[in-house]
């Protein structure tokens, strides 16, 4: 037999058995040849005519938009993804974005290794944050260096990440991280399809990979009927399925996978989401990330081509969820930190419900997302969401107003919930004058994952310090002119129930009336923190206040009850982004419980701008249902309140419009004495 002959016989042999190979008949076994267009491909006779009829095909195809905007004028790249796409040239990459980008190797990539103890960086690591960063950059500046990049981080991970051996126990084959790649990989395609080096082999990678992982990703989904709690995981995971059904409808099966995951995606709806719209994990970063999420599931339905008989119900949830925000969200925007979830900056409220405004035609919604300025504005002060138990109360819809959030839930879930019952926030002249601790971090630091979930470094009241129970319940709300009012209970503990209510006085103070009933004893503290800053602790008076040159005040003053009260400096840390906390003024009142008599704290709250200073409270019980409240000895209120007909009022026993009114108020501090 000739030479030549044997050598080509021996290179056919090779090709036969290399990966590419396999990777290429694996292919073209999953994908449906039949549909139009393929015929090139079905008609192939050698391996090389196959790939470049299947490349030919899919850079000309065009289904749907899968990038958000259009690839010949593509958006500037903002700094991170400058960072981002620039770090990725030297193989410097990041996983959680909270930490440095890492160097991860030369000529051979390193898929393995955690710089950190925080799990989050090596799974997020593999979603691939900075992918889209080089395309944009290779959109952008037509240079092939980012595309060349881009393939060459492509081969290596599908070259490591599909050995047998890693796709069983890595953690980058996580089914969360596999749905968001597979949504991903597709969108950048996109982005290189004109590139040169986005050639017919590398495209045969791509193809291979996602039909491996999308396969291996259906086989490990949650389905009914459920058999564990579902959470936003599985939620992401089936809508990243859909996204990859519906840019590559040329997988078999996938019309029925999408309408299998559209049949879980609403059953999961009633169990993730409460009747309130609330979710079920009570985290309000995690909840504003559900309403978009669910109505993607209907755009997408209609992208598979599917006419998916949604029930009324699941809108009509989305809704609540929408309007949840509107209620929850302080007046500037912020939204409450309870649980697992982040402060946010200001208008994030505002941003999220304007998304929706073309879907639901909401006047109430647009005079919130605007600031007031357009539509119709809400009519209640006082909202109470009670299967979540998610409790507002306003002295009006501006941006000023002073704002109460109470989080009151029946649940025992807690891995983003926190045992926190009857905890607040609240602000004052659009800044946040108390907010809850945030959560630091998720793993990698046990001590501090602790710390921030403590039943006691949050705003509520706790026995002996120990880990409250979550059996809340709203008892009643009223809201009558110049007072609103929200009475709830938890049950805090076996021994001891814990009844909280929150009056909001002429929209300036707040009143709190904390009863501990039942035969429980022990130390009993009333925890309250203040935002990062100075604040003065007057022990001998019970009064706490910031000393905040530049902003609004905070005055907090608890009065002498039966039993003696004492006011106590605690360790006060707050969280607002991942991996980032600063110290806070944090203090207690605290009082011993040696017997069954129920004990009470009555507390009373003032916001106050850099004019207004209180030196002189009067809080005190003036018979059954009823308070007197004077503040600087000359504001006097009479607090009237009946739990049972669920109904108050407020009595000023003095005249704002008299002569000299605010000057009395607002009498400077060294003649107040």
């Amino acid at each position: 037999m000739p030479i030549r002959m044997i050598l080509t016989a021996a290179a056919l042999f090779a090709a036969l058995l290399s990966p590419a190979a396999d990777r290429l008949d694996a292919l073209l076994g999953k994908l449906d040849l039949s549909r139009p267009g393929l015929e090139k491909v079905r008609s192939a006779e050698t391996a090389q005519q196959k790939k470049a009829a299947l490349h030919d095909y899919f850079r000309n195809r065009r289904i749907h938009r899968l990038l958000e905007f259009d690839p010949s004028r593509p958006p500037a790249l903002n700094k991170r993804e400058q960072e981002w796409a620039a770090g990725a040239l030297e193989h410097k990459f990041p996983g959680q974005p909270a930490y440095p980008i890492q160097f991860r190797g030369g000529e051979t990539l390193d898929w393995d290794t955690n710089p950190f103890s925080d799990k989050e960086w090596i799974w997020q690591l593999h979603r691939f944050y900075w992918w889209p960063a080089l395309g944009k950059a290779y959109l952008h500046s037509k240079d092939e260096k980012y595309a060349k990049e881009w393939v060459f981080e492509l081969n290596s991970w599908v070259d490591h990440m599909h050995k047998p051996e890693t796709m069983k126990t890595h953690p980058g084959w996580r089914k969360l991280e596999t749905g968001q790649r597979i949504a991903l990989m597709p969108m950048m395609m996109e982005y290189f399809r004109d590139s040169p080096n986005f050639d017919a082999d590398t495209l045969v990678t791509l193809l291979w990979s996602l039909s491996e992982q999308s396969d291996s990703l259906f086989r490990r989904m949650a389905r009914k009927p459920f058999r564990h709690p579902i959470n936003n995981h599985e939620i992401i995971e089936w809508l990243s399925f859909m996204k990859f059904t519906a840019a590559f409808p040329e997988f078999k099966n996938s019309r029925e996978r999408a309408v299998e995951l559209l049949d879980n995606i609403v059953a999961a709806q009633d169990i993730v989401m409460l009747d309130d719209g609330m979710i079920a994990e009570l985290v309000t970063s995690y909840h504003m990330g559900y309403p978009g999420d669910f109505l993607q599931a209907m755009e997408l339905a209609k992208l598979n081509g599917i006419d998916y008989p949604f029930p009324p119900r699941y809108v009509e949830k989305i809704e609540k969820a929408i309007t949840a925000v509107m209620l929850f969200s302080h007046p500037n925007g912020t939204v409450p930190q309870f649980g697992d979830a982040w402060l946010k900056e200001p208008g994030t409220g505002q941003r999220f419900v304007g998304r929706f405004l073309n879907t639901f035609k909401r006047p109430d919604w647009e005079y919130f997302a605007s600031f007031g300025k357009k539509g119709k504005k809400p009519e209640k002060l006082v909202h109470t969401l009670e299967k979540s138990g998610f409790y507002t109360m306003r002295s009006g819809w501006d941006g000023k107003a002073l704002f109460a959030v109470m989080k009151n839930s029946d649940t025992d879930y807690q891995y983003h919930n926190h045992m926190d019952n009857l905890s607040f926030e609240l602000s004052a002249f659009g800044q946040n004058v108390m907010a809850d601790s945030g959560c630091y971090i998720y793993s990698g630091a046990d001590e501090w994952r602790t710390w921030f979930r403590q039943s006691y470094v949050h705003q509520t009241v706790t026995l002996d310090k120990r880990q409250l129970a979550s059996y809340g319940k709203l008892l009643w709300s009223a809201e009558s002119p110049g007072l609103n009012v929200i009475s709830a209970r938890n049950q805090s503990y076996p021994e001891l129930a814990h009844t909280r209510t929150m009056f909001m006085v002429d929209g300036k103070y707040l009143v709190i009336l904390d009863e501990l009933s039942g035969p429980g004893t022990g130390t009993l503290r009333q925890h309250f923190q203040f935002m990062p800053g100075k604040a003065v602790l007057d022990t001998g008076s019970l009064i706490a206040q910031t000393v905040n040159p530049a902003g609004v005040n905070l005055y907090v003053r608890t009065m002498p009850g039966r039993d003696r009260i004492e006011l106590k400096e605690e360790i006060g840390w707050i969280s607002t982004v991942y991996t980032r906390k600063e110290t806070r003024p944090a203090f207690a009142f605290v009082q011993e419980k040696t017997d069954a008599s129920p004990r009470q704290f009555l507390t009373f709250l003032a916001p106050l701008p850099q004019e207004r200073q209180i030196w002189d409270v009067e809080l005190e019980s003036a018979g059954e249902g009823k308070l007197r409240l004077r503040v600087n000895r000359y504001e006097d209120y009479t607090i009237t309140f009946d739990p049972v007909k669920k109904s108050a009022s407020l009595k000023k026993n003095f005249d704002p419009a008299e002569r000299g009114a605010q000057r009395r108020v607002y009498t400077e501090l060294d003649s107040r004495r």
